[in-house]
């Protein structure tokens, strides 16, 4: 299982956002309404 799905799985909101700065390459408000 990738780690987004586990990530997911375990509703762990800080560890998809992070996940997801890592390849959007920083923190945007778009990319934290994207994700809750």
């Amino acid at each position: 299982m990738s780690k987004l799905n586990e990530l997911i799985k375990s509703n762990d909101l800080e560890g998809i956002l992070e996940y997801a700065r890592e390849f959007h390459g920083h923190i945007c408000p778009y990319l934290a309404l994207g994700i809750r």
